[in-house]
């Protein structure tokens, strides 16, 4: 059937039958051919078209029916194109073989299967017949016209090449041959035969053949194809009749001949190995008719890099096998090569293919979930190791850490060594162990069956040293020292603490603050208060400091200097605006019986006072002598002698505003009732 149509209303789809359907569509038309085994009871062809406009339709006319001359009804409706189902042939039908071949069979051109001179519909219905097993015995002409496409079988692909003519007038010509095998003793002929399965003109053909061989045309007047007699004389010996259309292809027909020769088999169909390997191939070489000779061997499309180490030859006199190895280069990317090995002596030659399978090299890669690292001198840290493997890589790889020219460091990795493949990312560990302080350019390196991959990975270990001087602080006095952080690639805080038996809060006691704890400084102020109480001489304080895993420590000495026979007034605690001040006997080891000094205060501010430790049992009087300036006589009697050091008297003041508190006039009575009047004072700021 043929349907016309306005390309810009409808759009051609497709068509399908219950058999077999093959269109050919060209701009405004489609010429389409269906057939089917048995006569159907449905629709047999169908053609798909999209609409474009609505109330589009082809124009449909029917070219041919077989039988001619039957009806057939045309409905339009929507639907939608399914896959063409096709049925398999219930027998195989071979094609002509080498006593079939008659020379009239090109008379006619290639899928005329009923002779009529010209490939239409009928033959479409006979070739599928003999398909579905509906003709059995077919005639050697239905044979050879049915094989359009020289497969040596009938099978659905001929009908759709059959069908594909009948459309397709323009059809571009294509060289078809039969038979493809010809077994030939000295004198023997047989016919080769040439035809076209599409419609174009054939071009001429030219055909080459072995030794012995000869050729003669004995092509019937006015045939669509070509008929020669092929002819084994004395010498023919086995190889290939090749035949040439220009355009239209190459087809080739093998000649079998009694002749000496030999037949080329290999033990596998493949070989493989890996770049820069080599493969081996075992093959055998099998004298026929009583060959003997020499054989050379060679590979035919092989790829840059793959070859023979040297030519090969075989000194054949009898059956022979062996092993070919072939090299196979460095740079042949991995992948599938089809191959041929020809075997070669004189005109005598034989091929077989074999695929070359080149392997990836089994390998490994990994890298490191860090590049870099920071720790302290002697600590550890942890990363990831991530591996992969390719070509069937498998065991195990060592592992460990050297520095960008590969050779050992201090520092250590663990674990030593991985097996892979892994399933998980490798945990390392990273030890400094002894190294010192400073930033290491490393590389973590794993080494496994030939191979050794590394990654970067920098090391920073980081170090402080702290230190502080000796210091000297007079009994009841305060010091300052210096703590001195030495860093070394650390920024982070440092804590500091002070130990020593003498330190703590009491008047016999040193206590003491950091100007900043913690610390990001290089340089920390430490300031040393000592009790008034606290005995001359030299005490070992140790300085601790701790930071970003690090502890480090230092002793130093603190000299406590025996401080000026005086009454030195010390601060004891406040609740609101009442203070609490001791007076302190200090500078002296003397024994004394009385004590008499004048307090003065700020101004409004009232005093009351008491014994100290020194004066426990002792009887003290005090009274306001002025109260501008706000001064206070105290007075201490005792029953028995007192030694200072010590606490003499305990003061309680009360006031607002603050000021200055100073103890001064002292008067102090020995035991034979002298006086000693060469002890000084001293003063404290009372904070508002």
């Amino acid at each position: 059937m043929e349907a016309t149509f306005d390309p810009t209303a409808l759009r051609y789809v497709g068509a399908e039958g219950p058999y077999a359907a093959e269109a050919f569509a060209e701009a405004g038309r489609v010429r389409a051919a269906a057939v089917a085994p048995n006569a159907p009871s449905g629709p047999i062809l169908a053609l798909s078209f999209e609409v474009l406009r609505p109330g589009a339709r082809p124009e449909v006319r029917v070219v041919e029916t077989y039988p001619e001359g039957r009806t057939v009804r045309q409905t339009w409706g929507a639907g939608t194109l399914r896959p063409q189902a096709q049925l398999l042939p219930q027998s195989a039908v071979p094609g002509i073989g080498q006593g079939d071949a008659d020379p009239s069979f090109v008379q006619n051109p290639l899928g005329d299967l009923n002779g009529n001179g010209a490939v239409n519909l009928g033959d479409g219905v006979l070739l599928a017949d003999l398909l579905a097993g509906n003709l059995t015995n077919p005639t050697p002409y239905q044979r050879y016209h049915g094989d359009l496409n020289s497969s040596g079988t009938l099978t659905g692909q001929d009908l759709a090449l059959l069908l594909r003519k009948i459309v397709n007038p323009g059809l571009e010509p294509n060289l078809e041959l039969a038979p493809q095998d010809f077994t030939l003793s000295p004198g023997a002929s047989a016919y080769l035969l040439l035809n076209n399965s599409g419609n174009g003109a054939l071009p001429t053909v030219s055909c080459t053949h072995p030794q012995g061989i000869a050729l003669t045309d004995e092509t019937p007047q006015g045939a669509a194809g070509k008929a020669y007699k092929v002819q084994a004389q004395d010498n023919t010996l086995e190889g290939s009749i090749q035949c040439q259309a220009g355009a239209a292809g190459t087809r080739t027909a093998r000649v079998h001949a009694p002749y000496p020769s030999f037949t080329l088999d290999l033990a596998a169909p493949s070989t493989s190995t890996t770049p820069g390997g080599t493969a081996t191939l075992g093959f055998s070489l099998t004298p026929v008719n009583g060959f003997t000779g020499t054989v050379s061997l060679s590979l035919l499309d092989a790829p840059s890099g793959v070859s023979l180490p040297s030519p090969s030859t075989v000194n054949l006199s009898g059956p022979f096998s062996g092993t070919l190895t072939l090299s196979v280069g460095s740079g042949v990317a991995p992948g599938t090569y089809t191959l041929r090995l020809r075997a070669e002596s004189g005109s005598n030659s034989q091929e077989k293919p074999f695929a070359l399978v080149v392997q990836e090299n089994p390998g490994f890669d990994f890298y490191l979930d860090q590049s870099a690292l920071t720790l302290p001198v002697g600590g550890t840290a942890s990363l990831q190791a991530f591996f992969s493997t390719y070509g069937g890589f498998s065991g195990s790889v060592s592992l460990g850490l050297t520095d960008t020219n590969g050779n050992p460091t201090p520092l250590t990795l663990s674990p030593a060594s991985a097996t892979l493949p892994a399933s998980s990312p490798v945990a390392l560990t990273v030890q400094a162990g002894s190294a010192p302080a400073g930033v290491y350019n490393l590389q973590v390196r794993a080494t496994g069956g030939n191979l050794s991959r590394s990654q970067p990975l920098s090391v920073t270990l980081y170090d402080f040293t702290v230190s502080a001087n000796d210091i000297a602080v007079t009994q009841g006095a305060s010091g300052t020292g210096n703590v001195t952080l030495n860093r070394t690639h650390f920024s982070g805080p440092v804590s500091l603490s002070l130990s020593g038996t003498i330190l703590g809060n009491g008047s016999n006691q040193v206590a003491y603050a950091f100007a900043e704890n913690p610390t990001t400084n290089g340089n920390v102020a430490l300031v040393l208060n000592v009790g008034p109480n606290v005995p001359p001489g030299d005490y070992t304080l140790t300085l601790q400091a701790t930071g970003g895993g690090l502890t480090r420590s230092q002793a130093f000495t603190l000299t406590v200097n025996a401080a000026p026979k005086a009454l030195q007034p010390t601060l004891l605690g406040r609740t609101g605006n009442t203070y609490s001040v001791g007076v302190n006997l200090v500078g002296t080891t003397d024994a004394y019986r009385a004590a008499l000094f004048r307090v003065t205060l700020p101004a409004g501010f009232s005093l009351s006072a008491g014994t100290g430790a020194l004066t426990s049992g002792c009887t003290l009087d005090f009274v306001q002598v002025s109260t501008s300036p706000n001064q206070w006589n105290v007075a201490l009697v005792c029953n028995s002698s007192f030694t200072g050091p010590g606490q003499l008297a305990v003061l309680t003041v009360t006031g607002t505003g603050g000021g200055t508190l100073s103890v001064g006039n002292v008067v102090l009575t020995k035991p034979d009732y002298t006086e000693d009047t060469s002890a000084s004072g001293g003063s404290l700021t009372l904070a508002p």
